[in-house]
């Protein structure tokens, strides 16, 4: 009954999210992930983009997980987790989909997100709807110049291009 189709809802939260990115870190079988609408804040979010690239004490990040699809849309990770994925996708080459939309994102959230897209040649859909102010002129000819730089790069001819870019 109630309509999910005999599929039960669990949310997570911050804990199960830094327990899941744990065991993310070295995951060699697992493609697809959907924690959409799990209570995950900053903590959680943070901890699922280091997982993409594993920080070490010298700044040097490397990508261990064989992750292609994360959707962790719905959540509240915010621009504190936003600015972590971005720095993950600068690292992660495993990655082809990333979906944080509706998730309190804000401009430098954004920004972040784009940024890390202009080094990442390997991401082909990133989706980050709702966010969550309005931009001034400058901030948002900023994000256009970074939209310009993921597509110039994503289109270099080294690894797969964007397909998918949704920033609204």
């Amino acid at each position: 009954g109630g309509g999910n189709n005999g599929q039960t809802r669990v949310r997570i939260g911050n804990v199960g999210a830094q327990r899941l990115a744990a065991a993310l870190a070295h995951n060699t079988h697992l493609l697809s992930l959907n924690l959409s609408d799990c209570n995950i804040c900053y903590t959680g979010g943070v901890a699922l983009a280091r997982c993409l690239y594993l920080p070490h004490r010298d700044g040097v990040g490397e990508s261990r997980t064989s992750l292609r699809r994360l959707d962790v849309s719905n959540n509240r990770v915010g621009d504190v987790g936003a600015m972590e994925f971005g720095t993950a996708l600068r690292h992660n080459r495993s990655l082809r989909e990333l979906d944080l939309s509706s998730n309190e994102v804000h401009f430098e959230g954004a920004a972040s997100l784009l940024g890390g897209l202009s080094e990442n040649r390997r991401l082909r859909r990133l989706v980050a709807r709702d966010i969550q102010q309005t931009l001034s002129s400058d901030e948002m000819s900023k994000l256009v110049d970074g939209i310009g730089a993921a597509v110039r790069n994503g289109s270099s001819g080294e690894g797969e291009s964007l397909e998918v870019l949704e920033m609204h």
